[in-house]
């Protein structure tokens, strides 16, 4: 610090002294001599300005340090979905993952190389994928396999499969393409689950985007369907209608019956580079009322009952109005009686806060550390 002070006011004292013409322009021998005031007046200026770069240099140097970024603490009660609701979640998040790997724009220089590519008859652009989990044709066409009926990888094949190329050394080439444009969502959101026969699973499905996070009017909704099929004893896609760009696959929120619900969908360079960036999903707003109750429960007497109770479930979580959240969970005693409790909760400016509840509702987010969602009491 002591160096660049020293600097500085010699640059000034040399800006000044090749200025001093501009300053006293009337001084016949201005060029050789400074009258005593004068070069009084020019010493105080180059202390002033000197003291005045000093400032902003140490003020430079000492800027606040940023906001510490505080870890997201997750409630400690888990969701525990039905056995079917966590096979479609699982498959969606592995179709998501490869999505986003392979299909979004923003990807293509991660994954392919621009060394030893092609250009077809068209004049179209294949890189060869060399930093990606799938890197020879035969894996990508087992992946596919593993996600898809031959029915949906044909009717899909526009989208998907005709991005890809190989050779005879089954190497994997991916086309370039430009970034689409479209605006954006939030979550998906499942409508309905309708079974058509025992080995088919149809889904009436949404994309949302919240008016509010988009600045819109209105939300942004977009209807689709898709059809699941149990191939070989797993499910796979078969259809997707209504939807052809399956950018959908690359939301990470599934909602349904107003549960929020996540899916793994990041490729392995993501999940990497939020492990090294210390990065943390945050809350769904189904989370957020679970950390609630957990932690009125910390901060409450518990009850004086001595009823015992085993599994708990969570029956449904409604919206009576945009402000007003309605929880509402079963358990059950020693005798298998089913015991019910509610919980209402609001939004304000501060975010969810507890108006009203059983208990029951908080000695049992005190107590159990599962919930179970779309599985039938027994």
């Amino acid at each position: 610090m002591k160096h660049i002070k020293a600097l500085t006011a010699i640059l000034l004292s040399a800006a000044l002294m090749t200025g001093c013409e501009l300053i006293y322009p009337e001084s016949s021998d201005s060029e050789n001599t400074f009258s005593s005031e004068s070069s009084s007046e020019i010493t105080s200026s180059s202390s002033e300005s000197t003291n005045d770069i000093s400032t902003v240099i140490s003020s430079t140097n000492n800027k606040p340090e940023p906001p510490e970024i505080k870890p997201v603490e997750y409630p400690e009660t888990e969701l525990k979905l039905s056995s079917e609701m966590e096979e479609i979640l699982d498959l969606f998040g592995k179709f998501g993952a490869f999505n986003r790997e392979y299909l979004i724009f923003d990807n293509i220089d991660k994954v392919a190389s621009g060394e030893g590519g092609f250009r077809d008859e068209n004049d179209l652009y294949y890189g060869k994928v060399t930093n990606a989990s799938i890197t020879t044709y035969s894996a990508l066409i087992e992946t596919l396999n593993s996600m898809l009926t031959d029915k949906c990888i044909e009717e899909t094949s526009e989208h998907i499969l005709d991005y890809f190329r190989t050779n005879e050394n089954d190497e994997l080439f991916l086309r370039s393409f430009g970034a689409g444009g479209y605006l954006g969502s939030d979550y998906i959101h499942i409508n309905s689950i309708g079974y058509p026969d025992d080995e088919t699973i149809l889904l009436d499905m949404s994309t949302v985007g919240e008016k509010e996070n988009w600045g819109v009017e209105n939300d942004l909704i977009d209807d689709f369907k898709i059809t699941l099929k149990r191939t070989d004893g797993d499910l796979r896609i078969d259809e997707i209608d209504g939807h052809p760009y399956l950018d959908f696959a690359c939301l990470n929120n599934v909602v349904y019956n107003n549960v929020y619900m996540v899916t793994d969908n990041a490729p392995e360079f993501v999940k990497q580079a939020r492990e090294e960036s210390g990065w943390q999903r945050p809350l769904t707003e189904t989370e957020q009322i679970f950390k609630l109750l957990e932690e009125q429960s910390d901060s409450s007497t518990p009850s004086e009952s001595n009823e015992k109770y085993n599994r708990l479930y969570l029956d449904s979580i409604e919206y009576p109005d945009d402000n007003t959240i309605l929880i509402t969970v079963t358990s059950f005693d020693t005798n298998d009686n089913a015991v019910n409790a509610a919980a209402t909760l609001i939004r304000t400016e501060d975010g969810l806060r507890i108006s009203d509840c059983d208990s029951k509702i908080i000695d049992y987010f005190g107590y159990y550390d599962e919930i179970f969602f779309g599985d039938t009491p027994q």
